[in-house]
């Protein structure tokens, strides 16, 4: 019992410490898991190792990149989301609380390359995942940058200049604490 209260007293102290400097709408902890996420308030949190932004303005893909990027603080970069995984893209679908319809879209951080004409996350992820709606990518002449359809969770290439809402994402480092 000393022992259980010993190592619930100093996580507790651990976190009171370690999150002094960060501010207070930036963090969350969960003693159960004794893992500490630095989600910002109205982010949703996915695998304690990223945080999402759905941004109901609309913009321009590159408008959208700049807008995310203005997020960014240091060990914690924000781009348009990258998505590595069919499960990482039903989270982002299904944590989506902006109203969707059918065929609405938002950008995603994925774009063809103009000199090799391979698609890249802004991010500078390399995930070999994709979610493409039929016969997509169609690679219309103007047709370099991603969307999202939101109900679907599924993929469209689109012109970059089309103003969509768009979904930032936020890279964490997470600190694992060790009692």
């Amino acid at each position: 019992m000393f022992f259980t209260n010993l190592k619930m007293a100093l996580l507790i102290f651990h976190l009171l410490v370690s999150s002094s400097t960060a501010s207070a709408q930036y963090c969350s902890a969960d003693i159960s898991s004794h893992t500490k996420t630095m989600c910002p308030t109205g982010w949703a949190s996915y695998n304690n190792a990223s945080c999402y932004l759905y941004v109901a303005t609309t913009l321009s893909h590159s408008e959208a990149e700049a807008h995310c990027q203005s997020y960014s603080k240091p060990g914690a970069p924000v781009h348009l989301a990258s998505i590595g995984s069919k499960e990482e893209n039903t989270f982002i679908r299904d944590a989506n609380p902006l109203p969707m319809v059918a065929f609405d879209s938002q950008w995603i951080g994925y774009v063809q390359d103009q000199q090799t004409g391979q698609f890249v996350w802004t991010d500078g992820s390399r995930g070999k995942y994709d979610n493409w709606f039929i016969r997509q990518p169609s690679q219309g002449p103007e047709e370099h940058c991603i969307s999202m359809f939101s109900l679907s969770g599924t993929w469209n290439d689109d012109d970059c200049d089309k103003a969509f809402k768009f979904i930032c994402k936020m890279h964490l480092r997470v600190s694992h604490l060790h009692i």
